[in-house]
Protein backbone atom coordinates (compact mmCIF):
# COMPACT_ATOMS: atom_id res chain seq x y z
CA UNK A 1 0.00 0.00 0.00
CA UNK A 2 1.74 3.40 -0.56
CA UNK A 3 2.61 5.60 1.85
CA UNK A 4 -0.21 8.56 0.97
CA UNK A 5 -3.03 6.06 1.45
CA UNK A 6 -1.62 4.67 4.67
CA UNK A 7 -1.65 8.53 5.85
CA UNK A 8 -4.91 9.55 4.33
CA UNK A 9 -6.57 6.13 6.41
CA UNK A 10 -4.71 7.27 9.35
CA UNK A 11 -5.92 10.63 9.40
CA UNK A 12 -9.18 9.43 8.77
CA UNK A 13 -9.28 7.00 11.65
CA UNK A 14 -7.70 10.54 13.65
CA UNK A 15 -10.97 12.33 12.90
CA UNK A 16 -13.41 9.52 13.34
CA UNK A 17 -11.88 9.43 16.98
CA UNK A 18 -12.35 12.76 17.89
CA UNK A 19 -15.96 13.16 16.19
CA UNK A 20 -16.39 9.94 18.92
CA UNK A 21 -14.85 12.14 21.54
CA UNK A 22 -16.74 14.97 20.73
CA UNK A 23 -20.25 13.35 20.36
CA UNK A 24 -19.90 11.25 23.69
CA UNK A 25 -19.21 14.50 25.35
CA UNK A 26 -21.96 16.61 23.91
CA UNK A 27 -24.34 13.23 24.75
CA UNK A 28 -23.59 13.10 28.35
CA UNK A 29 -24.26 16.64 28.85
CA UNK A 30 -27.67 16.14 27.63
CA UNK A 31 -27.94 12.97 29.88
CA UNK A 32 -26.89 14.91 32.75
CA UNK A 33 -28.41 18.52 32.20
CA UNK A 34 -24.81 19.41 32.06
CA UNK A 35 -25.41 23.10 31.33
CA UNK A 36 -22.07 23.92 32.65
CA UNK A 37 -22.48 27.85 31.99
CA UNK A 38 -26.36 27.96 33.07
CA UNK A 39 -27.20 30.13 36.20
CA UNK A 40 -27.40 28.87 39.86
CA UNK A 41 -29.88 29.73 41.88
CA UNK A 42 -30.54 29.74 45.57
CA UNK A 43 -32.12 26.48 45.35
CA UNK A 44 -29.51 24.98 43.79
CA UNK A 45 -26.94 26.53 46.08
CA UNK A 46 -28.70 25.56 49.24
CA UNK A 47 -29.46 22.12 48.04
CA UNK A 48 -25.79 21.18 46.95
CA UNK A 49 -24.65 22.96 50.92
CA UNK A 50 -26.67 19.90 52.19
CA UNK A 51 -25.39 17.35 49.87
CA UNK A 52 -21.94 18.47 50.55
CA UNK A 53 -22.17 17.75 54.39
CA UNK A 54 -23.65 14.38 53.59
CA UNK A 55 -20.82 13.65 51.73
CA UNK A 56 -18.26 14.69 53.94
CA UNK A 57 -19.83 13.08 56.96
CA UNK A 58 -19.89 9.74 54.50
CA UNK A 59 -16.78 10.00 53.87
CA UNK A 60 -15.23 10.50 56.90
CA UNK A 61 -17.19 7.77 58.67
CA UNK A 62 -15.50 5.27 56.04
CA UNK A 63 -12.18 7.25 56.33
CA UNK A 64 -11.63 7.29 60.13
CA UNK A 65 -14.68 6.12 61.70
CA UNK A 66 -16.22 7.86 64.74
CA UNK A 67 -13.12 9.98 64.93
CA UNK A 68 -12.55 13.32 62.85
CA UNK A 69 -8.89 13.53 62.85
CA UNK A 70 -8.44 17.25 61.10
CA UNK A 71 -6.20 16.17 58.44
CA UNK A 72 -8.77 13.57 57.06
CA UNK A 73 -11.46 16.21 57.17
CA UNK A 74 -9.00 19.10 55.48
CA UNK A 75 -8.59 16.07 52.71
CA UNK A 76 -11.54 15.12 52.44
CA UNK A 77 -13.47 18.63 52.36
CA UNK A 78 -10.60 20.29 49.35
CA UNK A 79 -11.70 16.65 47.34
CA UNK A 80 -15.32 16.68 47.73
CA UNK A 81 -16.47 18.76 45.09
CA UNK A 82 -16.45 16.20 42.25
CA UNK A 83 -19.17 13.91 40.27
CA UNK A 84 -19.13 10.82 42.35
CA UNK A 85 -20.42 13.12 45.10
CA UNK A 86 -23.46 14.21 43.33
CA UNK A 87 -24.97 11.44 41.26
CA UNK A 88 -28.19 10.55 43.71
CA UNK A 89 -29.01 14.37 44.12
CA UNK A 90 -32.13 15.91 42.82
CA UNK A 91 -30.20 18.31 40.51
CA UNK A 92 -27.60 16.81 37.66
CA UNK A 93 -23.77 16.61 38.95
CA UNK A 94 -22.58 19.61 36.81
CA UNK A 95 -24.86 21.61 38.00
CA UNK A 96 -23.84 20.67 42.02
CA UNK A 97 -20.26 20.52 41.59
CA UNK A 98 -20.33 24.57 40.57
CA UNK A 99 -23.04 24.59 43.16
CA UNK A 100 -20.43 23.01 45.87
CA UNK A 101 -17.53 24.80 44.58
CA UNK A 102 -19.50 28.01 45.29
CA UNK A 103 -20.31 26.88 48.91
CA UNK A 104 -16.41 26.00 49.53
CA UNK A 105 -15.69 29.50 48.52
CA UNK A 106 -17.69 31.06 50.66
CA UNK A 107 -18.23 28.27 53.80
CA UNK A 108 -15.13 25.85 53.38
CA UNK A 109 -13.43 27.37 56.56
CA UNK A 110 -16.76 27.10 58.68
CA UNK A 111 -17.30 23.60 57.56
CA UNK A 112 -13.62 22.37 58.86
CA UNK A 113 -14.15 24.23 61.93
CA UNK A 114 -17.67 22.33 62.30
CA UNK A 115 -16.41 18.88 61.52
CA UNK A 116 -13.89 19.10 64.05
CA UNK A 117 -15.15 21.21 66.72
CA UNK A 118 -15.53 18.69 70.35
CA UNK A 119 -17.69 17.48 71.34
CA UNK A 120 -18.76 16.15 67.55
CA UNK A 121 -21.78 17.91 66.15
CA UNK A 122 -24.33 15.77 64.60
CA UNK A 123 -24.59 15.98 60.29
CA UNK A 124 -27.70 17.90 60.89
CA UNK A 125 -26.34 20.11 63.08
CA UNK A 126 -23.31 21.21 60.58
CA UNK A 127 -25.61 21.52 57.81
CA UNK A 128 -28.06 23.75 60.16
CA UNK A 129 -24.68 25.85 60.84
CA UNK A 130 -22.88 25.40 57.63
CA UNK A 131 -25.13 26.09 55.56
CA UNK A 132 -27.41 29.14 57.30
CA UNK A 133 -25.77 31.50 54.84
CA UNK A 134 -26.66 29.49 51.31
CA UNK A 135 -29.89 28.89 52.57
CA UNK A 136 -31.05 32.40 53.71
CA UNK A 137 -34.42 32.73 52.19
CA UNK A 138 -34.91 29.28 50.24
CA UNK A 139 -38.07 27.26 51.55
CA UNK A 140 -36.69 23.90 52.01
CA UNK A 141 -39.81 22.20 52.13
CA UNK A 142 -39.97 22.38 48.34
CA UNK A 143 -39.43 19.60 46.65
CA UNK A 144 -36.45 20.00 43.99
CA UNK A 145 -38.09 16.76 42.08
CA UNK A 146 -41.23 18.44 41.17
CA UNK A 147 -39.73 20.65 39.03
CA UNK A 148 -39.20 19.73 35.47
CA UNK A 149 -35.52 18.01 34.73
CA UNK A 150 -33.08 19.82 33.15
CA UNK A 151 -31.79 18.94 29.74
CA UNK A 152 -29.56 21.08 27.60
CA UNK A 153 -29.33 20.35 24.10
CA UNK A 154 -26.18 22.66 22.30
CA UNK A 155 -26.34 24.60 25.59
CA UNK A 156 -30.17 25.14 25.40
CA UNK A 157 -32.57 24.60 27.87
CA UNK A 158 -35.47 22.12 26.65
CA UNK A 159 -39.11 21.82 28.62
CA UNK A 160 -40.46 18.35 28.69
CA UNK A 161 -43.63 17.18 29.44
CA UNK A 162 -46.91 17.22 27.33
CA UNK A 163 -48.69 20.19 26.03
CA UNK A 164 -51.63 21.00 27.70
CA UNK A 165 -54.39 21.87 25.97
CA UNK A 166 -55.52 25.43 26.10
CA UNK A 167 -58.32 25.69 28.08
CA UNK A 168 -58.81 29.35 28.11
CA UNK A 169 -60.56 28.69 24.77
CA UNK A 170 -64.66 28.04 24.92
CA UNK A 171 -65.19 25.10 22.89
CA UNK A 172 -67.49 25.95 20.26
CA UNK A 173 -71.54 25.21 20.80
CA UNK A 174 -73.13 23.24 18.21
CA UNK A 175 -75.90 25.89 16.25
CA UNK A 176 -79.22 24.95 16.86
CA UNK A 177 -80.24 25.65 13.53
CA UNK A 178 -78.22 23.22 11.74
CA UNK A 179 -79.99 20.36 13.75
CA UNK A 180 -83.52 21.79 13.41
CA UNK A 181 -82.69 22.13 9.53
CA UNK A 182 -81.80 18.27 9.06
CA UNK A 183 -85.29 17.70 11.27
CA UNK A 184 -87.46 19.10 8.51
CA UNK A 185 -85.58 17.22 5.95
CA UNK A 186 -86.11 13.74 7.29
CA UNK A 187 -89.41 15.08 8.03
CA UNK A 188 -90.06 16.27 4.54
CA UNK A 189 -89.09 12.71 3.09
CA UNK A 190 -91.14 10.72 5.21
CA UNK A 191 -93.81 12.64 3.91
CA UNK A 192 -92.92 12.32 0.44
CA UNK A 193 -92.86 8.42 1.04
CA UNK A 194 -96.21 7.73 2.36
CA UNK A 195 -97.36 10.66 -0.60
CA UNK A 196 -96.02 7.48 -2.86
CA UNK A 197 -97.28 4.49 -0.85
CA UNK A 198 -100.51 5.74 -1.25
CA UNK A 199 -100.54 6.63 -4.91
CA UNK A 200 -99.74 3.03 -5.48
CA UNK A 201 -102.14 1.67 -3.36
CA UNK A 202 -104.72 3.60 -5.11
Amino acid sequence: MPYSVRLVTRLAGFACLIGLLVLEQCCSQVMMGGDMNGKLTKEVICHACGATVKEINKALKLKAGSKRPEAEVMDIISDVCKMDSFKIYDYPPPKMIRACQKVMDTSEELLEQLFTKRPYLSEEEIEEKGCKKACKGVDKTKDASSRDPDVYVDGVPQKLGSAKPDESKPKRKKSKKKKSKKKKKKKSKKKKTKKKTTKNEL
